[in-house]
């Protein structure tokens, strides 16, 4: 028996040996590439809507230059362009009364939710021009009934009237009319 032998005792653990170990740096620099390239992405993203603001800048300067050049050398382009203008804002002016004078689905959705009395639940609620159905079951008629006065008695809701109430088995299904009013 040979006692002289190649024996390999390392008794260093094997991340300080260098054996399966990764480069402490590593992780860091994958890191500042990942942040090198969201700022590159950013900077050419923002880089790229500038340029675009910027060509967008100039072709407006250029039509308010040709449309002040027509407006000098033919005087009725200008009288029409203003004429344009004048009715265009008269246009918005309508929009705007317009989306002034609507009446939003939230405000008429949540006086339908105050008038619905306890014990009451809807199933539908259908739409066509200015008249609105509400379907559901109740408890018993008398809540039907309560549910038309208290729809009545809201800002935007009137001439309230039952279609349809029959008694079922869950208790009694209603269909109610109701008239959206500004």
């Amino acid at each position: 028996m040979k006692l002289e032998g190649d024996f390999d005792i390392n008794l260093l653990p094997p991340e300080s040996r260098g054996e399966n170990q990764r480069s402490l740096l590593l992780p860091k620099s994958f890191y500042l590439v990942v942040i090198c390239l969201a700022v590159l992405g950013w900077t050419g993203t923002w880089g790229w809507y500038a340029v675009r603001e910027r060509v967008q800048k100039a072709e407006i300067t250029r039509l308010q230059d040709q449309l002040a050049l027509a407006s000098v050398e033919e005087p009725e382009l200008g009288i029409r362009a203003e004429t344009l203008k004048a009715a265009v804002a008269m246009k918005e002016a309508k929009i705007r009364k317009i989306e002034a004078d609507l009446i939003s689905n939230p405000e008429i959705l949540t006086q339908i939710e105050t008038a619905i009395p306890p014990e009451t639940s809807l199933t539908e609620i259908s739409f066509t021009g200015g008249q609105l159905v509400c379907k559901g079951v109740t408890a018993d008629y008398l809540k039907v009934a309560q549910f038309i006065l208290s729809a009545n008695q809201q800002e935007h809701l009137n001439e309230a009237r039952c279609i349809m109430a029959e008694l079922s088995s869950a208790g009694v299904r209603f269909e109610v009319e109701l008239r959206i009013t500004k």
